[in-house]
Parts: C-alpha cells; sequence; structure tokens
C-alpha cells in the first residue's frame, strides 16, 4: 500500500456524500485500510470515483495528485478510528492506560503480518461504523456489502493491497464459478495455488508475489482458466468460510448483533446458492462481531478511558480500580496493568442517597463471556419503592476480600456518616463475615443487617417445591426476619499449637469463600490389568499380590475425594469429623486390598541402569523413546506384555517375566500411580528380582505411605490433581460411612470355585458396576452430608460385624498388631507416619488424649526429583530402624464403651458454618466463663443451679418453675434467662451453651444431651 491511491469526487448534495459512504462499504473489506479526504472547493470536479477507486490500484498516481490531498487533509478529515479528545477528561488514575486505549496507526515497517494489520483495520471500522448512521446515510436497503457478482475473471499482473484482499478476491472467483483450489506453496511474500486436480485434468494455477518497492501484490503467473468438472454438486462449498461469510454480513451485525445464526444462513443461500453449516455461520457470526464492536480484551483496555469520561462529565463520580501484583519473572511495565477489580459510584446517585429510604440492598451476578467475573451491585428505593442505583463493581467472584472491598467503599462514598441503615443481603458466608467485622461499620449503631426474603423463599421453595408455602413464607412479618446481631465467628481451630498449617488448608480457601475446588483423581491405567493367565496368578498369590488382582476398575468420585480431602490435616494424617478423628490405617490396606504389611520397607537406589535392568528382569529393551530416566511407558508395557502374547507353552522365565510385568502395572496404574497418567516407576522392578522373596516387603505400608503423600498435597488450594491408591480411599469411605456408598456391598465371589481363595473385603464393592452423576453441587453435598454427620452414622469397627468378619481372607488378618503400630510409612523418597494412637475407637478402644505428631515439614521436602543418585536405604536409615521395631510402638487403650466426648482441642475439624450444632442451633458459641449478656446490653452474673431434676417431655415454664424451688426465690425475683452448659470436652474444659428462651430451645438442648452424652451428668444450668 505504498504509495498512497486516492479518488477524489466533488461533493454537491446529500447524494453526492451518500454514494461515497455507500462505495466505502462496498470495498472496505476488500482493502486493509480506506480514508476519505474532503477538499472544499468552489471549482466544479467531475470525476468518475467509481471508475477511479477501481482503477487507481493498477495506476501510477502523479506526485501532484498526492500533495494537493495531503495538503486538503487538514481540514476536514474522515477516517476509521477515534480520534482522542482535545479537551481535558479529568484525572485518570493511570495515565498509561489512558493512552493504551488509544487506537495506534501502523507504519509500513509494522505490517510484516497480515494478521495484526487486519485486527487493527477490524478495530477501526468499529469505531467508523460506532460514529456514522449508515442506515439514514444511504437509506438501508438490509443488502449492502460487498457481492460476488463485483468479482472478475483473474489476469496476470493484477494487483491487490493486501494479502488478505487477494485471498478473498480468489476465493471469491472460485464460489462464483463452482471450483475449488489449494495451497501448493505459500511464504511471507509470495502465494502459489493450484487446483486440486492440477498436471492431470486442469493446469490451473495461481502465483502472487508482493513487490518490495510498493508493498501491494500482484498476479504474475495465471495462464487460463478451470477445464476440470466438477462431477458432484455440492450444498457447500469448501471456500465459503467463516472469514468470508463474515466480510459479508458485518452490516447485519452492525445494525442488529443479535442477528440469528438462521438469517446468516438464509443470506449465505441467497447470495451464493450455498447451504453454509451452522456451525460455519455461527463462527462467521462471532467473527464480524470481533471485527465490529472488539474483542474481550480491547474491551477492558478501554474500561479506564470510559471511566474517566464519566468522570469528566459526571463530576463527583467516584472511580476506584484495583490491580493484581505483577508476577514474578514478569518484566516491568508502567503501561500494562493486570486487571483485578473496579468500583463505581454515580455522582447523581451518591447525592440522591441522603433523600431515599434508610436502606441498602446489596447483591451479585457473575458475568457472561470469556473472563466470568461478577457484577456486584449496591441499590435502594425512594418513597414511591422505585430502585435506584447506588454503587456497581466488577470483581473476581463472591469471595471474602470482593464483598469486603466493595461494601467498605460503600460505606465510605455513598452512605458516608448515615446511621441506622437497613443492609439487605441474602446468607453469603462472605458478606456475613464482611458485616461481622466492626471496622466495615456494618453493625450498630451504623447498620443493620437482615436477609432478603426474596432469597428465602427462594431457598425454601427449592427445598420444597410448594408455591403457596412459599407465599406464606414471604407474608410473614418483616421484622421478624431480622439477622439476629453477628459475632466474629473464627473458623479455629482453638488451639493453633497443634494443627500449624491452616493458613495454607484448602478449608481455609472454602471458609473465605473462594470458588470451589474439585480435584481431579489421576491414574496411570484407565482400566485394571485384569485377572492373568493360571501360572501368573499362582506367582501372584505366592508374592502377595493376588488380593490386589481380583479388585476391579470403577470410576472415582472426584467430588468425594474433594469433600475428604478438605478434612484431611497434614499434621496429624487424618481426617477431623465432627464426631472426632478418623484415617486409613494399614489395617484398611490388609483387608480391603489384601497385601502384605509387615516386612521390609520399600527402599532402594534410583540411578541403576534402567534399560539393562528391563533387559535383565523383564526379557524387554524398551526401544527409544519409552523409557525417560527411570521412568517406563505404560502403553509400551501394556502392549508388550498384553495376555494376548502369553506363549501357550511358557517356561519358567516367561512366566516370571510376565509376573513381574504384571505386579509392575498393578504397582503404576492401580497402587501407587504418579499425575503423569502414562508412565511408571522402575525403581520398583528390582524388588521383584526374586519372586520368592516378593512377599517379604511391607507393600502395604508402601501403598499407604504414597496415598498420605497425595493427600497431604492436595490439601494445597493451588493443587488440581491428586493421584495415590484412589480405590483405597473409595473403599475406605465407603465402609465408615454407609450413607456416601453408592451401592450396599455384595459378599457373594461368584469365582470362588476357579480361584480357591477369596478375594479380599474391598472386591465386594468392586464386583458391581459404579457410575456417578458429575454435578456442580455434588461436592456441596458431599460436604454438607459430612457436616451432619452423626454418631450412628459411622461405623468405627466395620470389619467386626459377623457378617463381614466371615467374608475376610486368612492372609489379610497375618501380623494384626501392626495396625495399632505408630510407625513410619516409607516408600523410597517418602516418609509419612501413622499415627493409630488417634484413632483407637477404630480398633474398639477409648480414646486418650494422644501424643503431639512428628515435625513432618522436612519429610514433605523429600522428592525424588534432583535425588536421582541417592540411596534411600542409607537416608532413610533411622526411621528403618523404627519400622523394624515396631512391636515396642503398638498402642493400647480400654476397651471402648459407648459415645465419646469431642476434644475439641486435639481433634475437632475446622467450624465450617455447616457443622452439625450450627446448623441446629445456629448460636452455639464455646466460652470459658459463666457471664452472660442481657439483651438490653447490661451484664447479669449467673447462677449455677444444682440438683434439678430433668424431664425429656419438660416444658420452659416448668423448668423455671423447678429452678424457683431449687434456689428459694423470693416473689419479686424473676428469672430472666436461662442457659444449660455441658462439658464438650475433658481437658481443659470447653463448654457448650444455649441460651432456652421457649420450649422449642429446651426441646433442642435435650436433644443435644443425647447425642453429646451418654446421660446428664456434668449438665449445669445458668440463671
Amino acid at each position: 500500500m505504498n504509495p498512497l491511491r486516492y479518488g477524489q469526487l466533488h461533493v454537491g448534495e446529500d447524494s453526492d456524500f451518500q454514494f461515497v459512504i455507500e462505495r466505502h462499504l462496498q470495498i472496505c473489506s476488500e482493502f486493509g485500510l480506506m480514508e476519505f479526504y474532503v477538499e472544499i472547493s468552489t471549482h466544479d470536479t467531475n470525476i468518475d470515483i467509481e471508475n477511479q477507486l477501481s482503477s487507481d490500484y493498477n495506476t501510477q498516481p502523479t506526485p501532484q495528485t498526492d500533495q494537493t490531498l495531503i495538503a486538503s487533509s487538514s481540514r476536514l478529515q474522515i477516517v476509521g478510528t477515534c480520534q482522542p479528545p482535545t479537551e481535558d477528561l479529568g484525572e485518570f488514575s493511570d495515565e498509561d492506560e489512558y493512552e493504551a486505549s488509544v487506537p495506534i496507526r501502523m507504519s509500513h515497517q509494522d505490517k510484516e503480518d497480515d494478521n495484526v494489520w487486519e485486527d487493527i483495520v477490524e478495530e477501526e471500522l468499529a469505531n467508523f461504523y460506532s460514529q456514522v448512521d449508515v442506515e439514514r446515510a444511504r437509506g438501508f436497503t438490509g443488502d449492502f456489502g460487498p457481492h460476488s457478482d463485483d468479482v472478475g475473471e483473474l489476469y496476470e499482473g493484477m494487483k491487490f493491497p493486501t494479502k488478505a484482499a487477494l485471498r478473498r478476491h480468489v476465493k471469491l472467483y472460485h464460489i462464483k464459478n463452482n471450483c475449488t483450489f489449494v495451497v501448493a506453496k505459500s511464504g511471507s511474500n509470495f502465494e502459489d495455488w493450484r487446483c486440486p486436480k492440477f498436471g492431470k485434468e486442469c493446469a490451473w494455477r495461481l502465483r502472487a508475489t508482493q513487490k518490495v518497492n510498493t508493498y501491494h501484490w500482484e498476479i504474475t503467473i495465471c495462464p487460463e482458466k478451470h477445464k476440470c468438472v466438477t462431477m458432484t454438486l455440492s450444498q457447500d462449498h469448501p471456500k465459503l468460510d467463516s472469514d468470508v461469510i463474515a466480510s459479508f454480513i458485518i452490516s447485519m451485525v452492525t445494525l442488529e448483533p443479535d442477528v440469528s445464526v438462521a438469517s446468516i444462513i438464509e443470506r449465505m443461500n441467497t447470495q451464493f446458492q450455498f447451504e453454509v453449516s451452522y456451525k460455519k455461520a455461527w463462527l462467521a457470526k462471532h467473527k464480524a462481531i470481533t471485527r465490529v464492536f472488539g474483542n474481550w480484551e480491547s474491551s477492558y483496555s478501554k474500561l479506564p478511558r470510559w471511566m474517566a469520561a464519566i468522570q469528566h462529565f459526571l463530576p463527583g463520580t467516584v472511580v476506584h480500580f484495583c490491580y493484581k501484583p505483577r508476577p514474578r519473572g514478569v518484566p516491568s511495565d508502567p503501561s500494562i496493568r493486570i486487571f483485578q477489580r473496579v468500583f463505581w459510584a454515580y455522582k447523581p446517585c451518591i447525592d440522591a442517597f441522603p433523600h431515599l429510604k434508610p436502606m441498602v440492598q446489596v447483591d451479585g451476578t457473575f458475568l457472561y463471556g470469556k473472563y466470568t467475573q461478577t457484577l456486584l451491585i449496591a441499590s435502594s428505593q425512594d418513597g414511591n419503592s422505585n430502585v435506584v442505583p447506588l454503587a456497581f463493581a466488577i470483581v473476581e467472584g463472591e469471595t471474602l476480600e470482593a464483598w469486603a472491598w466493595f461494601l467498605k467503599r460503600v460505606r465510605l462514598h455513598v452512605v458516608g456518616e448515615r446511621q441506622n441503615i437497613c443492609l439487605i443481603s441474602d446468607r453469603h458466608p462472605s458478606i456475613l463475615s464482611v458485616v461481622s467485622d466492626p471496622r466495615t461499620m456494618w453493625q450498630p449503631p451504623y447498620g443493620h443487617h437482615v436477609y432478603c426474603i426474596r432469597h428465602l423463599a427462594s431457598n425454601l421453595n427449592k427445598k420444597y417445591s410448594d408455591s403457596n408455602l412459599k407465599d406464606l413464607f414471604v407474608n410473614i412479618d418483616f421484622h421478624r426476619m431480622a439477622a439476629p446481631r453477628q459475632t466474629i465467628i473464627h473458623p479455629g481451630p482453638e488451639d493453633p499449637s497443634l494443627l500449624t498449617l491452616q493458613n495454607k488448608h484448602i478449608s481455609e480457601h472454602v471458609w473465605q469463600g473462594y470458588p470451589e475446588r474439585v480435584l481431579r483423581c489421576r491414574r496411570s491405567s484407565k482400566d485394571h490389568p485384569g485377572l492373568p493367565p493360571q501360572p501368573i496368578l499362582n506367582v501372584l498369590k505366592q508374592t502377595g499380590f493376588y488380593g490386589v488382582s481380583r479388585l476391579r476398575y470403577f470410576e472415582f468420585d472426584n467430588a468425594l475425594v474433594s469433600a475428604l480431602v478438605e478434612r484431611w490435616r497434614p499434621e496429624t494424617h487424618t481426617f477431623h469429623m465432627p464426631q472426632g478423628e478418623c484415617t486409613i490405617t494399614l489395617q484398611d490396606v490388609a483387608i480391603l486390598l489384601g497385601l502384605p504389611c509387615v516386612g521390609v520397607p520399600i527402599v532402594g537406589r534410583t540411578d541403576l541402569p534402567w534399560a539393562t535392568v528391563c533387559e535383565g528382569l523383564l526379557g524387554q529393551t524398551p526401544p527409544e523413546g519409552k523409557l525417560k530416566g527411570q521412568r517406563l511407558s505404560m502403553k509400551w508395557l501394556d502392549d508388550t506384555f498384553s495376555f494376548a502374547n502369553f506363549p501357550p507353552n511358557p517356561t519358567a522365565v516367561d512366566i516370571e517375566h510376565f509376573a513381574r510385568a504384571y505386579i509392575l502395572k498393578l504397582i503404576g496404574g492401580y497402587l501407587m500411580p504418579d499425575k503423569s497418567s502414562k508412565e511408571v516407576y522402575l525403581m520398583y522392578l528390582p524388588l521383584l528380582a526374586d519372586l520368592t522373596a516378593v512377599r517379604t516387603f511391607s507393600w502395604g505400608s508402601a501403598v499407604l505411605a504414597y496415598l498420605y503423600r497425595e493427600l497431604c498435597n492436595a490439601t494445597d488450594p493451588n493443587t488440581s490433581d491428586i493421584s495415590g491408591c484412589m480405590v483405597l480411599l473409595h473403599l475406605w469411605a465407603w465402609d465408615r460411612f454407609p450413607g456416601l456408598a453408592p451401592h450396599q456391598p455384595h459378599f457373594i465371589d461368584p469365582q470362588l470355585n476357579v480361584f480357591g481363595d477369596l478375594p479380599p473385603l474391598g472386591y465386594r464393592w468392586t464386583c458391581i458396576d459404579v457410575h456417578y452423576h458429575q454435578r456442580y453441587d455434588t461436592l456441596k453435598k458431599y460436604r454438607l452430608l459430612l457436616d451432619s454427620l452423626k454418631e450412628d452414622q459411622i461405623k468405627w469397627r466395620p470389619y467386626d460385624e459377623d457378617h463381614v468378619s466371615q467374608q475376610i481372607p486368612h492372609y489379610c488378618i497375618d501380623n494384626r498388631h501392626i495396625w495399632l503400630a505408630n510407625v513410619p510409612l516409607i516408600c523410597f523418597h517418602i516418609v509419612e507416619w501413622q499415627y493409630s494412637d488417634r484413632v483407637l475407637r477404630q480398633f474398639g478402644m477409648d480414646q486418650p488424649i494422644p501424643e503431639n505428631p512428628v515435625d513432618i515439614d522436612f519429610l514433605h521436602t523429600l522428592k525424588l526429583t534432583g535425588n536421582i543418585s541417592a540411596n534411600w536405604f542409607i537416608e532413610h536409615q533411622f526411621y528403618i530402624h523404627v519400622w523394624n521395631n515396631w512391636q515396642a510402638r503398638v498402642a493400647f487403650a480400654p476397651p471402648y464403651h459407648g459415645p465419646l466426648l469431642i476434644h475439641f482441642q486435639y481433634s475437632s475439624h475446622l467450624a465450617f458454618r455447616e457443622d452439625k450444632m450450627a446448623m441446629r442451633v445456629r448460636e452455639f458459641l464455646y466460652k470459658n466463663g459463666s457471664c452472660l449478656s442481657g439483651n438490653d446490653g447490661l451484664s447479669f452474673q449467673a447462677d449455677r443451679v444444682e440438683g434439678v431434676m430433668l424431664t425429656d417431655d419438660m416444658t420452659l415454664a416448668q423448668l423455671k418453675e423447678s429452678i424457683r424451688g431449687r434456689l428459694r426465690m423470693g416473689r419479686g425475683e424473676e428469672i430472666c434467662n436461662v442457659t444449660y452448659r455441658m462439658p464438650m470436652t475433658l481437658c481443659p474444659l470447653r463448654f457448650g451453651e444455649l441460651n432456652l428462651c421457649d420450649d422449642y430451645s429446651v426441646a433442642m438442648m435435650f436433644e443435644s444431651f443425647r447425642d453429646n452424652a451418654t446421660n446428664l451428668n456434668g449438665v449445669e444450668l445458668l440463671v
């Protein structure tokens, strides 16, 4: 496009100007950029602009013409871009962002990439159409834009301003003539296109090059027309792609952005007689929208300039931007900021608030599009109940930080120091936490928080699907819906000396209201290897892997695993439930998987010549690319040692090779898979060299150590995947919590006569196909189920039931005393401790206060990466010594008789809002003192009452009368408040308190007795 070409026309009346606009719209998609310079003159100039525009690219201009037009351009200029306004737009929060939002023209040196040039053209066209009333200017008939009839024959010497114009013209030519072409060669400065039947039936070929001096494109080879004949008629044309369609529907999208895809298909059918596909029309529509209105990134980059314009025309409008910190390693550029959130409040709305009702309604709604952010809105009402918007914000989501940031600015810039403001919202946890903080100034006397009855009614209707009940609920007196005065709820733990990793735990993110995280369970094999031939099966019985081989594949429940990880504590290696701690132990590994747990720990070297090891132990050398360090391709292992390749008359060596490969597939694909989903570590293979000694290794402890490490890593909120033996985690959860199981276990082994030995207990779950319906709210449902667990919904000893114990094979219960040992579990670089003394109820014993766990921070830093030559037998010599002396570390306690009082200091889970007591009484607090506050703000000293006879059917009046008799109160003395207090732990004392204000609360007191104590001993009444 150098030198520039111009077409001139004398503008004497409206029809001349309409013609200029019409012609520009017809050719704008062919030319990269079209500028109109208008020269005001008194003499008559008659130039045929249509012929001039079509011929100027093929003729050389005179220098006088260019100079005249350039000189006249200073008078009036109509260009396809929005020039920055000359007047001051007020103070900008970021001057660089204001400058960056203004489109910048590119020089010829910057036009090396056609795509970059087309983006500039699309942005300028969008701005051009936003300034010109096209429909009024030319009497819109619904048919402006380029026409396929305008395309003539191709010939040598034909010139085009850009590569895009060349491509489009050639495509339209082939669409018009119902033929096609393919790209033979293509480069930055040339194109070589040919007929698909070139060299056979047709000799059509076109070559175009870009001229060095003029930058335009010129056809250099185009000998003749197509001679091939299309034998079949197609309803679509391959060259009528979404880009071509987009250039024809720009006018439609400009006037009607929500134009239907069916209209676009009909338009193409009318114009080209081709029936384009729905997908192609849909893509063309969105490309046209991008050309006219810009993309998502450009819209966000214009946001500061748009806000500055509002501040200029509405002085006093408040705008606050918040940017994300620049990531490490990203070079500093002051002109680029990372958007996080923005707040704005219009000046007229701020001035109107003192004249509105003393109320503020807040809510949020998610935004559609590429960036799924959230729009927060604060509004109020005037005397006629008309809604008046007060403030807006675009934030990353309804998180605690976002709501705190928004509500603070609403108070600062809109509400000000006005007191007794009624704040209405839904029951979002983040809003409740923000409002409960006095620093936000939304507590009395500044504000009073109440719940939106519309949200409450919707939740009620969603639960019971009863519209009549919903209407009755809405008609309840509004003053009864006031939310009680909130207190700042500390999520715990009460004693931070034990659970030291809370700030990095996923439960902290759940408490803070961050978006839900559902882990993805990874495995290296999508299916169980299946049962091997009988010779290999005999080896599996000898090595201790027979039980695992009997288990079948089932689909993992990602939501269930995510809910359990939220309750896993890396400090104690236990799940923290409302009733106490529980965990997966060596007992579960032995009984559910049938693996040996007593023996030599799984350690060894990781710097062996692994190709030689494979040749010696597997009889095969992996080809190039299948072995990376010590990681072997699982696909190669499956293909090479599939049962179809097992010899019909195998030798002892063949059986050993296939048996080792089968065990290695079980280890890498089922028991200890990593997150690659494609490879298995060969460090386990040398331990399988002597198959007669394989059973002497403690494979069960290695599997449990690997699972512990993966659970600990998954508590990091930034982790999205989890590996390890997810089969064991599912089987353990289904046995311990029957309410989480997808079906009832199946106790019959139909293949018992074939194999002779019973399978492990996990077989009763995997012998039935399990399928889940993955839903967004599944994690919330599992979380609620775990929060609301009752004592009778947990099976502390699921393997001791008669009908279950009879199904456990003998090889699963050997050396059962190690199940109770506090020992380190070792698997090469991994060392994780089993704390059996924290879960003695799983072994039928009372649960005393356990010892503090071992510091694991150093152990979690040990990784295989960077330790290729490590000898883990030497590295873990201390822990191996402790493991070998496990008999001295067996825990013991008296037998377990009935429910246990919860030790909150040591084993309570974090106080989610949906925990059991909070769901039922909502105001369940843990206090040490005995001083209660009255409703009027005065302090009353509570008297402790003993010796009151309590019955389950007692009413509040009867309870007060019993108290009066016990205290011998006088006639002028009244009971203003009664609170019961029940010990919730043993040492130090923690009490659960609840104010008894009606008969319902008295009934709730007795329900709490039944759930948390065996009798009424230790219950105190405070009056």
